[in-house]
């Protein structure tokens, strides 16, 4: 993507964050490692997210779990369990959304780290203040 810069192994680009691809076409007899740590992580959000789901989402599909979570305790769970997954799933999206920001090379990752930053912020204020 950026001019000029090369890797001998596979990395980001130091610049903008982005997957840096052979110069020429490659057939790997393995699957690109990248793509399994990206997989590995989603599978791994999926699991959290479910959950997730549906204390955050069930009352208003009348899926009450009122009998055994309070309010108070359905909104720190939901904490465990989104923390993990913005920070360790996210984790990849989240440094190279900084890495643009610090070298002022904007792309995609920049607007993914400050909107996932933004939301999970202002949900662990709005949890934590109403302690």
């Amino acid at each position: 993507m950026c001019p000029g810069v090369h890797s001998p192994v596979p990395a980001a680009c130091p610049h903008c964050g982005m997957a840096l691809e052979p110069l020429t076409p490659v057939v790997r007899p393995t699957a690109d490692p990248e793509l399994i740590d990206m997989t590995r992580r989603a599978v791994g959000g999926a699991v959290l997210a479910i959950p997730l789901l549906a204390l955050a989402m069930g009352p208003m599909v009348g899926l009450s779990l009122d009998r055994w979570l309070s309010p108070r305790m359905s909104q720190w769970l939901q904490l465990v369990l989104a923390a993990p997954t913005v920070f360790g799933c996210g984790w990849p999206l989240l440094a190279r959304g900084w890495r643009s920001i610090v070298t002022g090379r904007l792309n995609m990752f920049t607007l993914i780290g400050i909107g996932v930053a933004a939301a999970f912020g202002s949900s662990f204020v709005a949890v934590v203040a109403w302690c």
